[in-house]
């Protein structure tokens, strides 16, 4: 993983009491709504969603979080608390179609929607309750590929050579696909955006590290904590 670290440009450990997720490469902090609470999470802290609220963080839609026809990696840990609905891990479909990672209660499945299309996390299947479940999913430019892993197994594929439809209109969520549709209902840790990068299954295989992960922190032995310490440094200046 450590080849990946200098591609991230953006990341969320979510191991917050309360307020704002932080953003431990730079200053992309994302806005709390509703009061997003905080439980334990795979590798310290995890915020906890409650879909009653609803509850999620948002940041107005900038160049970080929108992505072309180029190669990109999104990576998160979620847990589940049921499946009576629909739940958001990752959304950017306010205004328009741009891209969402959720769970289904319809197909009972996990999804990555793009730009009208969708992929259906067959390969790995009906995700469990009050587990840690690990979403690694993006766009292989140099394949024409969409991707979707799934606690380290293969990817499901959608092939195009078109990629992702932008727009500036579409703020950037965890924990909701756009403010009030599939509000999550259960807890997510450690997100992390990659451009111009696409993990192999040898580093997908690796972060899901038999389900014991690797936080990004660790990602190549201290980069990503690297990152943290250069950020307080600069705070702190």
């Amino acid at each position: 993983l450590a080849d990946a670290v200098a591609s991230a440009v953006a990341a969320y450990a979510l191991s917050e009491a309360s307020g704002s997720a932080l953003d431990s490469i730079g200053s992309r902090d994302l806005t709390d709504n509703g009061t997003v609470g905080a439980g334990t999470g795979l590798f310290a802290g995890a915020r906890d969603f409650d879909s009653g609220v609803p509850e999620y963080f948002s940041r107005a839609s900038e160049a970080t979080f929108v992505f072309g026809d180029e190669n990109f990696t999104m990576t998160a840990w979620t847990k589940l608390e049921d499946k009576a609905s629909s739940h958001g891990v990752i959304g950017k479909f306010e205004v328009s179609d741009e891209y969402a990672c959720y769970y289904s209660s319809a197909s009972d499945r996990f999804l990555f929607s793009f730009t009208a299309q969708t992929i259906t996390g067959n390969t790995f299947g009906s995700p469990s309750t009050g587990v840690w479940n690990l979403l690694v999913f993006g766009y292989d430019a140099d394949n024409d590929q969409y991707f979707l892993s799934i606690n380290g197994g293969a990817k499901d594929t959608y092939s195009t050579s078109s990629g992702i439809t932008s727009s500036a209109s579409n703020p950037f969520l965890i924990g909701s696909v756009r403010t009030g549709l599939f509000p999550m209902n259960g807890l997510i840790d450690d997100v992390v955006l990659l451009r111009g990068y696409v993990l192999s299954a040898t580093e997908i295989t690796e972060l899901w590290n038999s389900g014991t992960g690797v936080a990004f922190a660790d990602w190549d032995g201290g980069g990503g904590g690297g990152n943290r310490r250069r950020r307080f440094l600069i705070m702190c200046a």
